[in-house]
């Protein structure tokens, strides 16, 4: 189940997580010093063959996260949670940013291609942030491929098998989402690649995810 976009109220600290697809904005509150930002990127969708007894899984999104320091009451920063096979991101600026020192890109998982091409994870090298860690690759295609896993806080996502989901990667405070195991359910958000089966139909990816936590 997606959570809602959401504040968690700790003295001197404020975090925003959002993990449903959408677009926003958030001001630095006036204790604010430094901010974290990180990002989970969309999961690429399965795919089904119908005149091929195969069928591959999508890639899971990366994870990529950021710290820099902001001016109290006056730094907006802008975030856009990517849906399945699309960026999400954090920046001082309302654009994908190209920086570290102003925001977070995380890269989203590949679209897997019946009958035989599973979907790669999102990249680092197509990411933005001081760490970074990439999706898992979709499984396949002999007896049906499940989703890779999103990176996580603190490793990379795990690779489809065949009807074995890839594992989101490790997480402390923001792990990544499981891929889905067939094309019966979504990736689990954050960053999901969606499953698929032997002539069935392309399963759908996990949306991404971005969390924003300032500190003193």
């Amino acid at each position: 189940m997606p959570i809602q976009s959401a504040f968690f109220n700790v003295p001197n600290s404020y975090t925003l997580l959002v993990t449903t697809t959408s677009t926003g904005n958030i001001v630095a509150p006036a204790f604010a010093g430094n901010v974290v930002v990180e990002a989970i990127g969309g999961g690429g969708n399965g795919s089904s063959s119908n005149s091929n007894a195969s069928s591959v899984g999508g890639g899971g999104g990366a994870y990529a996260r950021s710290t820099f320091t902001v001016t109290p009451g006056t730094t907006t920063l802008y975030y856009s949670v990517g849906a399945a096979s699309a960026n999400s991101w954090v920046n001082t600026s309302n654009i994908q940013p190209v920086s570290t020192t102003t925001g977070c890109s995380a890269a989203f998982g590949i679209n897997g291609v019946a009958p035989s091409t599973p979907g790669a994870g999102g990249t680092t090298a197509n990411s933005v942030g001081t760490i970074r860690f990439a999706g898992g690759s979709g499984g396949g295609p002999t007896n049906g491929g499940s989703g890779g896993g999103g990176g996580g806080d603190a490793g990379a996502g795990g690779n489809g098998g065949s009807l074995v989901a890839g594992l989101g990667g490790a997480g402390i405070a923001f792990p990544g989402g499981f891929g889905a195991v067939d094309d019966t359910t979504a990736g689990n958000v954050p960053g999901g690649g969606g499953g698929s089966r032997v002539r069935g139909t392309d399963g759908v990816a996990g949306n991404g995810g971005i969390r924003i936590t300032f500190k003193q």
